[in-house]
């Protein structure tokens, strides 16, 4: 499935992510890794939000680390979007102050 953009209108139109809402999910950041619940079979897409700096890691059975060589940097305040792989979990951890990482569930049907 191949996420599909939509173009903005007004003086400076740009493209940006467009999806069909699905499941939500709200994880509190910490010292630790935490991981996200099982997303629903087939979902591909993930739209996440931080409200603070964290680290991200997708996998089977992942391990966030802060400045780990497997997990990304994630600022606060910026929407992103990722494609999930059938079976990858997400997982999360502080980057220093806590937080919430915000995830949406997404499809382009």
């Amino acid at each position: 499935m191949t996420s599909i953009g939509a173009q903005g209108g007004g003086l400076l139109p740009t493209m940006f992510q467009v999806i069909s809402p699905g499941t939500s999910q709200a994880i509190t950041t910490g010292a630790a890794s935490v991981q996200a619940a099982d997303f629903t079979a087939g979902v591909t897409i993930l739209r996440v939000f931080a409200t603070q700096d964290c680290w991200i890691a997708f996998g089977t059975s992942p391990t966030a680390v802060v400045e780990g060589s497997s997990s990304m940097f994630l600022p606060a305040g910026i929407v992103e979007y990722f494609e999930r792989k059938e079976l990858e979990k997400l997982a999360v951890i502080q980057n220093g102050t806590a937080g919430k990482l915000y995830i949406t569930e997404g499809s382009t049907s």
